[in-house]
């Protein structure tokens, strides 16, 4: 399946906003990571741009990545944005330890499509 211009543009976005997360995490622990208030701000912000971009990726594109939960994705963007003061620090951690690489993995198997 082709890969649509707006499909691919959004993969971009979250492959970029991956690519940040992993310079802001990367050679830290949890805890330093946390005490650095801009570096976890901005760790956030691109939380929310992979979860703004996944909520606008095509059905067709979606279902070529059934072991992503897509609408998981989307819905962390929605508590990060309007429930940020219930966001865990605790489980973004974990996220970015362990499911931003499957995630990153995932996006960077469609962007070699085409």
């Amino acid at each position: 399946m082709k890969i649509s211009p707006k499909d691919r543009e959004r993969l971009h976005h979250i492959w970029l906003a991956l690519e940040a997360i992993d310079l802001y995490t990367t050679g830290f622990t949890r805890e330093q990571w946390q005490a650095e208030q801009m570096r976890n701000d901005a760790t956030l912000r691109q939380l929310e741009i992979v979860g703004e971009a996944s909520n606008h990726l095509s059905q067709e594109l979606l279902d070529l990545s059934p072991e992503i939960p897509w609408h998981s994705v989307a819905g962390f963007r929605n508590i990060v944005v309007h429930e940020y003061f219930r966001v865990d620090q605790f489980l973004v951690w974990n996220i970015i330890q362990y499911n931003l690489p499957v995630l990153k993995t995932a996006v960077a198997k469609l962007l070699d499509k085409n």
